[in-house]
């Protein structure tokens, strides 16, 4: 177990290093992590179902053969 959070963290802390995930560091030594921007950022990065893609392709391509 304490390896998997060791991994975890180093991951979170390399993300922000990165400037891939939003941060603050006030003091200029703990990273400080607002849950409403992480959830924001979770979001804007999400991943479509394979049928939600099937979805959007069937719904593209009745479009085009209407026009």
């Amino acid at each position: 177990m304490g390896a998997f959070i060791d991994n975890e963290l180093l991951r979170t802390i390399a993300l922000a290093n990165f400037g891939t995930i939003p941060f603050s560091k006030p003091n200029g030594k703990f990273l400080y992590f607002q849950k409403s921007e992480i959830d924001q950022w979770l979001i804007k990065n999400k991943s479509l179902s394979e049928n939600s893609i099937k979805e959007k392709t069937q719904n593209y391509t009745l479009k085009k053969i209407e026009k």
